[in-house]
């Protein structure tokens, strides 16, 4: 499945989610994974399958498991850290239907939040009302003034919190103001365990954008939060391996702080965040100034990297000719034309014909995304769905399908987005593109 692509600016928040969703049951629980689970007990204690490191004075890294959840994009997680100058890591799982999340502590409470760089307000389950969670935060401070979000596949209404220490996996927070979740719509429906799965959960968001789309009444995204709180170096990085279609979950990992080498190949290509909102960027090839009149919107911000949106979802001239660039460059001796949309169920060996789409963005820096991971399998189905999609708003979203090929590292301090070759990935590394 992939994201609708709308974009859905707010009253209090912005950002673009998936505009569909579809529900499976399917246990993803690994014997490796219980291995791993128990190997890094011992360092902390053990939320569902996440690891809670203790307080400690030295500088840790964890990783640990997680399985996907049952959404539209991927499962992300754990973090690790003790807080002074340091970065923190931790391991992903998922695919590009399902969310990537993490664990953040509030008090003495943990929750499954998806981390999301197309959003900026952190916000939990705070009532078991109105079809949230059964797991919520219990603590005081909740009276605050009202919140609400809308994104392109669901919504949540709730109030401002105040009062408990945060920590973002092993990283003090300090006590920023968040949002209380009291009432939602097709957004914590998976809350707490999908079809009995107890790990498969998401209790929250945390966005990682910038300030500005930061709901109104609250003061600082978390992370900007964790960086004020421990000194940790203004950036982060994903690693984002996907799903093969098995039983087991994509695997990954998360650093606050830092980027990890081992993640990726080659050099890190940087282009220019152009505007400090989402992490906006300037895309060259296809043109993305293809619909000029596409961009009225917002100004210096024609294309986002949003690791809460599965797709690549682009306006409709250029999306015509990210198309037509496939299609031309296809293998005509097994693969026709790609047909009119949807694209719900293609085979595999129909799929292998096509080739890597190639983006450029502004400072030479250019993305070739092989069709194992434009192509993605649907959960509970021999089908793979394609994930470049056309959206009638802008800006264009190059979310999780590109970020599953390329290390990418978010430089908030420097104003610019890296990507390299991702690596460490075991069979779900890419196939290299000519």
């Amino acid at each position: 499945m992939q994201d609708g692509g709308t974009l859905a600016l707010a009253v209090d928040s912005a950002k673009l989610l998936d505009g569909s969703r579809r529900s499976f049951s399917r246990a993803l629980i690994t014997f490796a994974a219980l291995v791993a689970a128990a190997a890094c007990f011992l360092g902390g204690g053990l939320v569902g399958r996440y690891l809670i490191p203790r307080p400690s004075a030295a500088v840790a890294m964890v990783t640990m498991p997680l399985v996907k959840m049952p959404r539209n994009r991927t499962t992300m997680s754990d973090f690790v850290g003790a807080g002074g100058n340091t970065s923190s890591g931790g391991s992903l799982r998922g695919a590009a239907f399902a969310d990537y999340s993490c664990v953040v502590t509030l008090g003495t409470q943990h929750f499954y939040v998806i981390v999301d760089t197309g959003s900026s307000t952190f916000a939990i389950a705070s009532s078991p009302e109105q079809g949230a969670c059964m797991s919520y935060y219990q603590g005081s401070g909740c009276g605050g003034p009202p919140l609400s979000a809308q994104y392109g596949s669901g919504s949540w209404e709730g109030s401002v919190c105040r009062g408990p220490l945060i920590n973002m996996n092993g990283l003090a927070a300090g006590a920023p103001a968040f949002g209380g979740i009291t009432q939602q719509s097709h957004f914590l429906n998976d809350c707490d365990g999908a079809g009995g799965y107890t790990a498969i959960m998401n209790q929250g968001i945390v966005g990682m954008a910038y300030q500005p789309l930061l709901a109104q009444g609250l003061q600082l995204p978390l992370f900007d939060s964790v960086v004020k709180t421990t000194g940790i170096p203004d950036l982060f990085s994903m690693q984002c391996c996907g799903w093969s279609g098995k039983d087991a979950a994509g695997t990954g990992t998360l650093i606050l702080g830092g980027i990890d080498g081992a993640l990726h190949t080659g050099e890190l290509m940087y282009t220019p965040i152009t505007l400090p909102l989402y992490y906006c960027v300037h895309m060259t090839l296809p043109d993305a100034r293809a619909d000029p009149h596409a961009f009225s919107e917002i100004a210096d911000c024609d294309s986002i990297i949003d690791s809460g949106t599965s797709a690549i979802a682009l306006t409709g001239g250029v999306y015509q000719q990210a198309l037509a660039q496939l299609n031309q460059q296809r293998d005509p001796g097994t693969t026709s034309q790609l047909p009119p949309p949807p694209w719900e169920c293609v085979e595999a060996e129909a799929a292998a014909g096509y080739p890597c789409l190639h983006l450029e963005l502004a400072n030479g820096v250019g993305l070739d995304i092989p069709s194992t991971k434009y192509f993605q399998p649907v959960p509970g189905s021999p089908c793979l769905e394609f994930l470049i999609t056309q959206t009638n708003g802008s800006p264009n979203i190059i979310g999780q399908v590109m970020m599953e090929a390329y290390y990418t590292v978010f430089d908030r301090a420097n104003k610019r987005v890296g990507f390299a070759p991702i690596a460490g990935c075991g069979a779900e590394e890419p196939q290299t593109c000519p």
